[in-house]
């Protein structure tokens, strides 16, 4: 997206939307603390609390304050807005949840006499410990202990003579059957909360169930009495940590198994097209096109090309001349594209693709390009870490110790770690518990997988150059004397990425096909007004693609950009391409900020389309609201990605380039709607789509059930529909 990547690299600009919970993690989150602060009246008021009734208060007063004032010299340090700011009182109120249900868990699970001051100090630093307890995971901060578990566990350390709160302090002033309900309401609202919220009954299951075990054992080993370890969970305070501390989304896993294999399936071959765009680099501009060129070249090599001819529609060989075009090329032996891909694979993957019209987009001319530009990505990887003498020695080594043997700054271990684990994938490096050592397979030499996929596929031939870019500045990356955007983007590498970006790349002219594909289902079959709104269109090659195939069905195409040059060129593209009958419109938008103020009417589109854009979304909630308030009732936002099968635990070969890029790495992450940076699966997908109210999602075609049979395909077009009422 050339230009509103422009705007997203790096940290999110300063004034951009302030980024959110989840709502469904925000309609937990109120529960709960209406839950809390109702037990709390209650327990002043009826059932018994010892503690001062203005403690509470103090409580609160404490957590606010710690809460809005590391948010915001978070926010300041972090270049973004504050999470408190954006949505007016309604915000502040959501953002200040999780401090109002610490503060009053706190006060009311510990005991400390009359020493306000410990109480408060607990308050202080459970509040904290969310900035200062974290770690890096998948390529952001996220901290890992729970707050209330952390300041209760510190007051008992540190102050020997408090304790927790005494059992009858939940239920003293009330008789037997009042306490029995007590536990009962609990158990009931807290079981449904977490059933239909945070998504965490399988865990308190796993909780309880590893508790008796602990009992019993215990009593079996230690002679202790086993009804008198049990006899715990029957207490208020048992039933409360259950439902409300074990279940904390922020610091559990979000599913019950949530391991990443230790090591990765071996073996390359994968269909991975469609990389996604980088820092600063959108749709390339199309190169003039050839006179006897139709609007498919580059996904089709002429031994795929349908008889029609130039501008005929694109059709599949017969079954005996593909078989006939690669036994040919499986059989020179001069050729290493025969090792990617191999007859069977590629069978297995048309297979797999049930919709007709995209299978026909799956060429073998396609198949073994991709591949052969995983193989040259295995090559770049090897010669990188090479470069910077990182490679494992006969001991092995750790993307840590890399780290810091080089000073490497913590934000550029992504793209580290993506080298070694690209590596183990092939079996160029073996990883055995958490190290790299040598593997058994021999890597390829760079120059002469390069030569074969510009022989293979000229029109791709540009990521060689952007890949040896890589290598010639890994050193000077990996030591923090230039940035990603610094080394691809400087002025002189820009040509580079308009040729990318373009149809003619093979590699990445499959998203603009399946993109126009998708749009396809939406055209009226009877003739129609069909408008379309493409966010982040670069120079212009999407567009291009889409007018190209629709010809006077698309009554009008609005075309955005967010850099000047960029958007001019792309506007050509687009007004070149269109039918005489379509009116094509050119606007500068940024995707980050509200689209209404910069001449997007709410409710004008009946689609709103984007390639490769949103998953650089710094605040991908906020784009999806805006993307569904420009849609009529009934419209769809379609994006065309590379998606990832949610099964998938292995590297794809796209990320090498844009993992070393800060706008493809800083974003907001979630654990359900997009738990890693880059490219979503289609689960998170399904999950972003739904929260920012659309529905029928779809992804076309079903990567998580081609990638059942055919491993890491991670081509799709994402849909979704605006409701029509």
């Amino acid at each position: 997206m050339a230009v509103q990547e422009l705007k997203s690299s790096g940290t999110p600009p300063i004034g951009s939307p302030p980024r959110r919970h989840d709502p469904k993690i925000t309609k937990a989150l109120r529960r709960f603390a209406i839950s809390i602060s109702i037990f709390n009246i209650l327990g002043f008021t009826v059932l018994g609390f010892e503690q001062p009734w203005i403690w509470p208060f103090v409580a609160l007063a404490t957590g606010y304050t710690t809460e809005l004032v590391l948010e915001t010299i978070g926010a300041r340090v972090e270049h973004r807005t504050a999470r408190y700011r954006g949505n007016g009182l309604k915000g502040m109120i959501e953002f200040l949840f999780p401090a109002h249900i610490t503060s009053l868990a706190l006060n009311m699970l510990i005991y400390v006499n009359d020493r306000i001051w410990v109480m408060v100090f607990a308050v202080i630093l459970a509040v904290a410990t969310k900035w200062i307890l974290r770690a890096p995971v998948r390529g952001s901060l996220r901290h890992y202990m729970n707050p209330s578990n952390f300041g209760i566990m510190m007051v008992l350390v540190l102050f020997p003579w408090g304790s927790i709160a005494p059992p009858y302090h939940f239920t003293e002033n009330v008789n037997d059957p009042i306490s029995w309900i007590i536990v009962g309401v609990i158990v009931v609202s807290g079981t449904m909360l977490n059933a239909k919220l945070t998504n965490r009954v399988w865990l308190i299951g796993g909780w309880l169930v590893a508790f008796v075990l602990q009992a019993v054992l215990r009593g079996l080993l230690f002679d202790t009495a086993i009804p008198g370890a049990l006899a715990v969970m029957t207490g208020v305070a048992f039933v409360l940590y259950t439902n409300y501390m074990v279940t904390d989304p922020g610091t559990t896993p979000s599913k019950p198994a949530s391991v990443e294999p230790a090591l990765r399936q071996q073996g390359a071959g994968a269909v991975r097209g469609g990389a996604g765009r980088g820092s600063r680099a959108g749709h390339g501009c199309r190169r003039q096109r050839r006179p006897d060129s139709s609007p498919d070249r580059g996904m089709t090599g002429p031994q795929d090309r349908p008889p029609g001819g130039p501008g005929g529609t694109p059709s599949q060989p017969s079954i005996g001349r593909w078989w006939s075009t690669m036994n040919n090329l499986e059989e020179n032996e001069d050729h290493l594209i025969m090792r990617h891909p191999k007859t069977a694979d590629f069978v297995k993957l048309r297979a797999a693709i049930v919709d007709e019209r995209v299978r026909e987009l799956f060429t073998f001319h396609f198949l073994a390009t991709n591949e052969t530009f995983d193989r040259l990505v295995d090559a770049t990887a090897y010669r990188i870490l090479s470069s910077i003498d990182a490679l494992p020695s006969a001991t092995g080594v750790t993307v840590q110790e890399t780290k810091k043997s080089f000073s490497i700054p913590w934000r550029r271990t992504v793209p580290l770690r993506f080298l070694y684990e690209k590596l183990s994938d092939s079996g160029i490096l073996e990883r055995r518990d958490g190290r790299y050592f040598t593997g058994s397979v021999a890597v390829e030499e760079f120059e002469t997988v390069a030569a074969q996929l510009a022989e293979l596929a000229p029109g791709a031939a540009v990521a060689v150059e952007i890949l040896q870019t890589l290598v010639d500045e890994a050193r000077h990356f990996f030591h923090g004397d230039a940035t990603g955007d610094d080394i691809l983007f400087a002025p002189t590498k820009l040509p580079l990425w308009l040729r990318y970006f373009s149809n003619d790349n093979v590699l990445y002219a499959i998203n603009n096909a399946i993109g126009a594909e998708a749009l396809s289902r939406l055209v009226p079959p009877n003739g129609g007004a069909f408008e379309i709104l493409e966010i982040g269109g670069g120079c212009g090659s999407a567009a291009e693609a889409v007018l190209r195939k629709f010809g006077s069905g698309v009554s009008r195409y609005r075309f955005t950009e967010v850099a000047e040059t960029f958007a001019r060129q792309g506007e050509q593209a687009a007004r070149a391409a269109a039918a005489p009958s379509t009116l094509v419109e050119s606007a500068r938008v940024d995707m980050t900020k509200p689209w209404a103020e910069q001449g997007i009417e709410p409710h004008t589109f009946d689609a709103v389309y984007s390639v490769n854009c949103f998953h650089v979304a710094p605040d991908l909630d906020f784009v999806l609201a805006e993307a569904a308030k420009a849609l009529k009732p009934g419209g769809t936002v379609v994006v065309s990605e590379c998606v990832r099968p949610t099964k998938l635990a292995r590297p794809i070969h796209a990320e090498i380039i844009f993992d070393f890029l800060s706008s493809f790495t800083d974003v907001a992450t979630d654990p359900v709607k997009r738990p890693t940076h880059g490219f979503l699966t289609p689960a998170a997908w399904r999950a972003s789509f739904e929260a920012a109210g659309l529905t029928d999602v779809k992804i076309l075609p079903d990567v998580d059930s081609i990638a059942e049979n055919y491993p890491d395909f991670v081509v799709g077009a994402v849909m979704a529909r605006a409701k029509t009422g």
